[in-house]
C-alpha cells in the first residue's frame, strides 16, 4: 500500500493531538515530513518508512478516521494548462 500525498482530518475530531504527535515522531526519526496545510489537511511525504511502517501508518489513521484529501490530490497529479503549451512560440 502507499501513503497518499494528503489526508483530511475532517472526521478525526477528539484525536487531533494523538495523530500530530504520531506525525512528530515519525519526522523526528526522519521517517517522513509533514505539514499542516490548513486545520483540516495534512500533507505528507514518506521519506524513509518501511513497508511494514507505511501499513501500520495507514492502520493508524483509519482507526482514527483520518481519510485521504482526494481534491487535493488531484489538483497536483501533473495538469498543464494547455494554454502554457504554445508550440508555435518554438
Amino acid at each position: 500500500m502507499e501513503l497518499f500525498k494528503y489526508y483530511s482530518l475532517d472526521e478525526a475530531y477528539g484525536n487531533r493531538d494523538i495523530i500530530i504527535e504520531r506525525l512528530e515522531e515519525l519526522e523526528s526519526k526522519s521517517k517522513i515530513e509533514f505539514e499542516m496545510e490548513n486545520s483540516d489537511v495534512l500533507m505528507i511525504e514518506d521519506i524513509d518508512l518501511e513497508d511494514h511502517e507505511v501499513e501500520e501508518l495507514l492502520q493508524f489513521f483509519e482507526d482514527n478516521d483520518v481519510v485521504p484529501y482526494l481534491e487535493r490530490e488531484d489538483e497536483d497529479e501533473g495538469y498543464i494548462d494547455d494554454d502554457f503549451l504554445d508550440y508555435d512560440d518554438y
